[in-house]
């Protein structure tokens, strides 16, 4: 893997390496290995960057593989969701009044700021 090797030689050019690695509960078979991945990880991590990840809390399958990493629980508040919610709706949908109402009760009943 030359592309890891130079990411690994880079960072030694800084003082800090942040890396951010979103949604690992998503990861698929078809794509890679979960071994592989933490493998990455690892490796990077070793290099001296600090690696960020976001997964759902309840893939503990993930917490086991980082080897006990810090958690942070991120909550949305209820008016965040109620205007990303309303912007799309009004946005990217041509729905008549009526349905985008029903449609926003709906989500905002469901979603219980998660």
């Amino acid at each position: 893997m030359a592309w890891k090797q130079q990411l690994t030689w880079t960072f030694a050019k800084f003082d800090r390496v942040f890396l951010l690695f979103d949604a690992l509960d998503e990861i698929s078979v078809e794509c890679c290995k979960d071994s592989e991945v933490m493998a990455l990880l690892s490796d990077f991590r070793y290099a001296g960057a600090r690696i960020f990840c976001t997964s759902r809390i309840n893939t503990a399958r993930v917490r086991d593989d980082l080897g006990n990493p810090v958690v942070a629980e991120i909550l949305a508040n209820r008016e965040d969701i109620i205007h990303y919610i309303t912007t799309r709706l009004d946005r990217e949908y041509d729905y008549d009044d009526e349905s985008k109402q029903k449609i926003f009760d709906c989500l905002v009943e469901k979603v219980e700021g998660k």
